[in-house]
């Protein structure tokens, strides 16, 4: 799991990191404008490009030949969170319709709620 930043009681995040700059007496507004900006950068950049703030959902097709019908799972914190619930979809939807129907699945990292495409999730990433 990424070190994602904590939040603090005042509402500003930190990773744990200081910035500090050794400046002039009249450079000191500056250098707090400076040092504000970059920790905003920080906070707001990093967490993403550690992987703070995925979540997958699994798509299940009980049958891999039909996908007009699918199930959405989710939010899971990881893909491995995300298949283990797929497959156990998977194993319910095959008790109730026995073996002659083989089913599906799919995680997507990131979807959206499928609200633009009239209820087809777009996902940052898929993957089995």
């Amino acid at each position: 799991m990424p070190n994602c930043p904590t939040r603090r009681s005042r509402g500003r995040a930190t990773s744990g990191a200081s910035l500090s700059l050794d400046v002039r007496p009249g450079m000191a507004k500056l250098a707090t404008s400076l040092q504000r900006l970059a920790a905003l950068v920080m906070t707001t950049t990093l967490p993403f490009l550690a992987g703070c703030g995925d979540s997958w959902h699994s798509f299940v097709y009980p049958d891999k030949d039909n996908l007009a019908f699918s199930a959405r799972l989710g939010p899971f914190k990881s893909l491995e969170e995300c298949r283990a619930n797929a497959k156990a979809r998977l194993y319910e939807f095959a008790k109730q319709t026995g073996p002659r129907v083989e089913g599906d699945y799919e995680c997507g990292r990131n979807c959206d709620d499928g609200s633009k495409l009239g209820g087809v999730a777009v996902c940052a990433e898929t993957t089995r």
